[in-house]
């Protein structure tokens, strides 16, 4: 069952470990350069906009996203949903992200691009805190 009905039925193990996953993390090159040369409104609006567009396209690919720290942004395939091939789904999830940031950074007259690594394989998740909890993995491929 998804991690949110689990918490729900108080059925959610606190580890869980996932052997065949692949992990995405997105950075955005040109971000730190972007927050010191427009509003801070400008800046949120732009990683609303792209962020929300990356939400899309990880339900459009079945991945499920982990988190996002700052410009950062970290999703997976194979561990929360069901995916036949993990790594051919990131894969392909990050090319889409790349496009997606390039097409939401030219309309905006910006410079901004993706940098994003992949890793497969065994990773670790489990929901952290009682009170504000939050699902987290861990392992060699995320930071």
């Amino acid at each position: 069952a998804p991690i949110v009905q689990q918490i729900a039925q108080g059925t959610v193990s606190k580890i869980s470990r996932y052997e065949e996953v692949a992990v995405l993390q997105c950075d955005l090159v040109g971000f730190t350069k972007l927050a010191q040369d427009h509003t801070p409104q400008q800046v949120v609006d732009f990683i609303s906009e792209l962020f929300e567009a990356f939400d899309e396209l990880t339900d459009e690919f079945g991945a499920d996203k982990i988190k996002t720290i700052g410009d950062a942004y970290v999703v997976c395939a194979g561990a929360l949903s069901p995916c036949s091939e993990p790594e051919e789904t990131i894969v392909q999830l990050a090319v889409e992200m790349i496009a997606a940031v390039a097409a939401k950074s030219t309309s905006r007259g910006l410079s901004v691009g993706a940098r994003i690594g992949v890793h497969s394989g065994l990773v670790m998740g489990g929901i952290i805190g009682t009170v504000k909890f939050h699902f987290d993995m861990w392992g060699n491929g995320i930071a």
